[in-house]
């Protein structure tokens, strides 16, 4: 970076936008980085494609040897943006796709290299689920957060759908000694390993959700549908910002209804997604036991966390 203008990088503004994975951030992030005056830092808490320093997905301030103290040098080092990233290279990659990864590099890395050369650049938007347990020390330092929902069973379904899943055990342990309100996760018989991730990591999301002040805006990704510009304008409002011509365009992209098959499938951040119908699809996807476990394990506090999301009233016509 040119020595002039770092003292510029230095002093951009962070703007936070998280939630639990598989509930909307890319999308949220996209958008918000489209302004004009804004770069993003794609997920550098990812321990595939992330800083070197985070070694457990998910960490939690107060816990593994992660305080205070290191969420602030790095937050610091964001800025910068001075971070060392990994390969980027995910367990089922191999071949010609792991080459590539290791020769261009990740979409972390591609956001790093974006951002080091816009360092006049005021606003970095942060994206990233793995900063989840992040929120309520980063919402007491004072940044800006957006914090994406989606119904536990359309987040069940997508892992499902990619075969993802977590080591939640370590997860809720690391949880606890961080301070965090977590019921310990639940198993199920004939509930998939990824099921049972996607139910604890949305409990956990919800649990923290509903300790929040107004530092943090949750948002459903299913209401951003309804209307994307109201939406988008409050959104951008609680960052700090305003919607540009840019990131008005970028809204249209996102939210353009086209047609879509109805079990998505190819890349998880496809643009070729309808959003009106990611929150449907699960019942194609979730076995009749599945179903039953996660509404049995959501049916507390999913009217409690709907109290507390943001809900855009349609635009008014003249």
């Amino acid at each position: 970076m040119i020595p002039l203008l770092r003292p510029r990088a230095e002093e951009r503004r962070i703007v936070l936008v998280t939630g639990a994975p598989r509930s909307g951030t890319t999308v949220v992030g996209d958008v918000l980085a489209a302004r004009r005056g804004s770069v993003s830092l794609y997920e550098p808490m990812n321990i595939q494609s992330g800083d070197k320093r985070f070694g457990v997905p998910f960490p939690i301030p107060g816990a593994s040897g992660f305080d205070m103290d290191a969420l602030g040098e790095f937050l610091d080092d964001l800025r910068g943006p001075r971070l060392s990233l990994r390969p980027g290279v995910f367990p089922h990659e191999n071949g010609v796709a792991a080459l590539g990864k290791r020769l261009i590099g990740s979409r972390t890395r591609a956001s790093l290299r974006g951002a080091l050369l816009r360092p006049w650049a005021d606003t970095l938007i942060w994206k990233d689920p793995f900063a989840l347990l992040c929120v309520p020390a980063l919402v007491g330092l004072g940044l800006p957060v957006i914090v994406t929902y989606r119904p536990a069973a359309a987040i069940a379904a997508s892992f499902k759908r990619l075969n993802w899943s977590f080591d939640v055990e370590a997860i809720h342990r690391r949880a606890v000694a961080g301070g965090l309100r977590a019921a310990p996760p639940r198993t199920g018989d004939g509930v998939g390993r990824e099921t049972v991730a996607a139910v604890y990591l949305w409990r956990l999301c919800a649990e923290m959700c509903l300790t929040l002040g107004p530092g943090a805006m949750i948002v459903s990704t299913g209401n951003l549908a309804i209307a994307p510009g109201v939406a988008f304008d409050a959104i951008f409002a609680h960052a700090g910002l305003a919607v540009d011509a840019r990131a008005a365009r970028e809204i249209g992209a996102r939210f353009a209804p086209r047609a879509a098959a109805a079990i998505p499938s190819g890349h998880p951040h496809s643009r070729k997604r309808d959003p009106r119908a990611v929150n449907d699809y699960w019942k194609d996807v979730l076995s009749p036991a599945e179903r039953a476990f996660v509404a049995e394990e959501t049916a507390e506090l999913e009217p409690r966390i709907a109290s507390r999301l943001f809900r855009p009233a349609p635009a008014r016509v003249a």
